[in-house]
């Protein structure tokens, strides 16, 4: 019998494959209905959305990178090379263009400037919000107690209604998510309203005009968000990509996702806008240090210069000096060239101190005055490269944070090569100081020839002197100045608009073809998907396919659900035509395939119809002529006395006063021909004190013995299995068992048990009997099952095929079985069940 399982239970899963896709197709013929309506259902839904959704639209813009920022430096020059050579730098330098476009400043930049965290509605027709851009009608501003608040503020709604030229009436305030009580709604437009801890805010009517607008008609509302929240808006909206694939492109392509094209594009512009204004501020960083420092030493020279000129004047005042220009020229021609060096080096040297001192003061991370007339061409280039990785890690900062690597590795490169400029021009003052010390000899042995001259000739010399070194610097530093400036209004922008920001793609979203079919599809779903939530959640058996996908025992037949009460005078007459006759007579002739005569009949637990099974198979089996012996095992709380429909009579004996009495005899314990019948009925008389001890009994397997050789079958209307003992009792007494569930009120964790038990041989030869299946319109949606279920086994369908065993009859009948079969799509497997001779 195990061997005939296992080959049962092979074929019975090769047919699961075979037909798997044909039972999806029944499913959904089935449900074809349902499927169609819900589909229509979620068509209908998906276009009130659409209806009903904001549109948005897509603005592009296309711009050019136009300049490098390393030019100009000879790390520039050599980072030019590498690139020209390997085609990677281009790539690099618009990644940090495209974070610097849409870094969180430079947007919270775009919304302060074009108030973009205050948007304007009106209630529109189908009463839906609609936002109004541009809106011209009505302004609204507001000013906060604390400055910079605007930035974090919690988002503000105000409802209002036009009431005429110069009113307005609050209907509703939100602040912060909580409506705050408007105490007095009427207000004037330009008046200040307070709002709460925030500021006040003012509504200005805007209409010069006059004219009638039907806008007045309706309600506004007016949402305010921080300005962070903005920008984060802004930042989700928009993405900035290269329009071409090649590598050495300086293109960028910005999109940016709005539900107002014409806010799309001036979003666009003033973002480029934005974005050059920041790159001429970081690129004027160097010219404006410069500026500074060259203001600061003109100040300073233009002291020491005025201080000279009024020495000279006051000196001429005091003495009386007869030519003294031509008498001081002689000595100054003898020594013009050293005098001339002695200044450029004092030029330099004044120069070098102020940079030095500038550079100890100074932030680290701020750019260094280059353009000031140095003229060590190696100090001016290491400046310049100092200068330009400044630039690089500022704009780096506008995108990033401190830690990112990339800026500490700007930090490392700054510290070095500032370490490197301040060593060089200590290294420069030291050898400026010792060149004008050596020149400041050779002058004073040229002032010892001159010793001769009168000493007020000798003290005119040397205020000529200070005044012609200083006369130069001066004019160098103003020149410097003029090209500074210069440098500072004519630097280019970085970016140049290739294509104009328009919206010419239309709306983008919703989809609504999209949406269109994706509320069809999943409205069809919804009833298939119910089928299978209600069978994955479900607990209770239902149909015999919950019970042959967890166990190999085989299903003997299937009891449809009957509306009356299930009692044996009702389905007496085994030669109906009805329904539930026809599902025992394809259980009687499926019993007749098993081997042995002797049968207990059980349950899980009550009330499952295993006394209302056992009447009727006997029943059954009696109408084809056969001596049948039912006996009532159930000595505890048997109900066959209301299964066969008649009352126990009380002086009738029962099978626990057999087994009790050894006077009663075993003539005396029988209902003969019950029904008219061959059929001999056993109940269990009394209720005995020790029912179990009585079913091990030697009188007990000697009243088997005898009934095996008096009657062609034995069946007995046994205990419910986990509730008593006692069909593991009698088990050892059949030869096999007839295992009843009922569709609905038994628990599926019963099927795997009853696998166990056969296993173990708690339970011999088990057989499964489905009671109470739903009716054949649920036979497609998976849980249901047929009343014609096993109707063709009483008329020689399918000999050598099942013989009843689960709902392998259901598939013969089936229209997708038969197709499948005359296509060839699936093989004939048989069962070798025989029943023994």
């Amino acid at each position: 019998m195990t061997e005939q399982n296992s080959q049962y239970r092979q074929s019975q899963q090769e047919e699961e494959n075979s037909l798997s896709l044909a039972a999806i197709l029944d499913m959904v013929w089935a449900l074809r209905w349902w499927i169609i309506g819900c589909g229509l259902a979620g068509l209908v839904v998906a276009m009130v959305a659409v209806r009903y959704m904001v549109p948005v639209y897509e603005s592009r813009s296309t711009i050019l990178i136009t300049r490098d920022k390393n030019a100009g430096s000879s790390a520039g020059t050599e980072m030019a090379m590498m690139q020209s050579l390997t085609g990677m730098g281009y790539s690099s330098n618009l990644q940090n263009e495209k974070a610097i476009l849409m870094s969180q400043s430079l947007l919270e930049s775009l919304v302060r400037e074009k108030t973009l965290n205050v948007k304007y509605y009106v209630l529109g027709k189908r009463f839906q919000w609609v936002e109004q851009y541009p809106y011209d009608l009505f302004s609204f501003s507001l000013m906060p107690y604390e400055a910079g608040s605007l930035r974090y503020m919690k988002p503000v709604t105000i409802d209002y209604k036009w009431q005429d030229e110069q009113s307005y009436k609050l209907t509703e305030v939100v602040y912060g998510g909580n409506k705050i009580d408007v105490k007095e709604p009427v207000h004037r437009y330009g008046e200040p309203v307070e709002l709460a801890d925030l500021g006040y805010f003012i509504i200005r009517y805007n209409d010069s005009t006059g004219a009638k607008n039907p806008v007045r008609e309706y309600r506004q509302r007016i949402e305010v968000v921080s300005q962070i929240a903005a920008a984060k808006s802004l930042k989700g909206g928009l993405n900035i990509a290269t329009p071409t694939a090649k590598e050495m492109s300086s293109l960028l392509q910005l999109t940016l996702q709005d539900n107002q094209p014409k806010r799309g594009e001036m979003v666009l512009n003033d973002l480029v806008r934005q974005y050059n204004d920041l790159s001429r501020s970081f690129d004027n960083e160097v010219n404006t240090r410069t500026l500074e420092f060259l203001e600061d030493r003109l100040a300073d020279i233009e002291s020491k210069l005025l201080g000279v000129e009024s020495q000279m004047r006051r000196y001429n005042e005091q003495n009386t000096v007869v030519d003294i220009s031509a008498q001081s020229q002689l000595s100054l021609q003898v020594d013009q060239t050293v005098q001339d060096k002695v200044m450029d080096i004092e030029l330099q040297l004044e120069l070098l101190e102020g940079m030095q001192q500038n550079m100890k003061t100074s932030d680290p991370y701020k750019v260094i005055p280059v353009n000031v007339g140095i003229h060590d061409a190696s100090l001016v280039t290491s400046i310049g490269n100092y200068n330009s990785l400044v630039s690089e890690r500022n704009l780096a900062l506008e995108s990033a944070s401190e830690n990112n690597p990339q800026v500490r590795r700007f930090n490392s490169m700054l510290a070095d090569l500032r370490t490197t400029i301040e060593i060089s021009i200590d290294n420069l003052i030291v050898t400026y100081n010792t060149q004008r010390d050596a020149y400041r000899r050779q002058l004073n042995k040229s002032s010892a020839r001159m010793s001769e001259l009168p000493k007020q000739q000798l003290e005119v010399a040397q205020i000529t002197r200070d005044q012609k070194i200083l006369e130069p610097m001066y004019s160098l530093l103003m020149q410097k100045r003029e090209e500074t400036r210069i440098a500072q209004v004519s630097a280019q922008d970085m970016a140049r608009v290739i294509e104009a920001p328009d919206y010419m793609s239309g709306r983008i979203k919703p989809n609504a073809k999209m949406l269109y079919l994706l509320g069809l599809l999943l409205g069809a779903m919804i009833p298939i998907g119910l089928v299978f939530l209600r069978q994955m959640l479900k607990r209770k058996v239902e149909t015999v396919h919950d019970i042959e996908g967890r166990t190999s025992l085989p299903v003997l037949g299937v009891l449809p659900h009957r509306e009356d009460n299930h009692n044996f005078t009702a389905i007496g007459s085994m030669g109906g035509r009805d329904v539930t006759a026809e599902a025992f007579r394809a259980i009687r002739s499926s019993l007749g395939f098993l081997p042995g005569k002797v049968f207990q009949i059980t349950s899980s637990v009550p009330n499952e119809g295993k006394s209302f099974v056992s009447a009727n198979i006997a029943a059954s089996l009696a109408h084809l002529g056969k001596k049948v012996a039912l006996v009532e095992t159930d000595m505890r709380n048997g109900r066959l006395e209301q299964a066969v429909g008649f009352d126990r009579q009380e002086h009738h004996k029962g099978l626990a006063h057999y087994l009790t009495k050894p006077d009663v005899k075993y003539e005396d314990i029988f209902y003969r021909n019950v029904g008219g019948t061959s059929l001999d009925v056993i109940l269990k008389g009394v209720v005995p004190p020790n029912p179990n001890e009585l079913l091990l009994s030697d009188h007990m397997k000697n009243l088997v013995a005898r009934l095996r050789e008096d009657y062609d079958y034995v069946l007995f209307d046994s205990t419910p299995f986990f509730v008593i003992s006692d069909p593991m009792t009698i088990t050892n007494l059949s030869d096999g068992t007839i295992y009843v569930l009922r569709s609905g009120f038994s628990d599926l964790h019963f099927v795997e048990e009853i696998e166990n038990a056969h296993r173990s041989g708690k339970l011999k030869e088990v057989s499964l009997v489905l009671n109470d299946a739903p009716k054949m319109e649920k036979k497609s949606y998976g849980y249901g099952y047929g009343y014609g279920y096993g109707y063709g086994y009483g008329y020689g369908y399918g000999y050598g095929y099942g013989y009843g065993y689960g709902d392998s009859a259901q598939k013969h009948h089936s229209l997708t079985y038969r197709i499948a079969r005359r296509l060839g799509l699936v093989k004939k497997h048989s069962h070798h069940h025989h029943k023994s001779e």
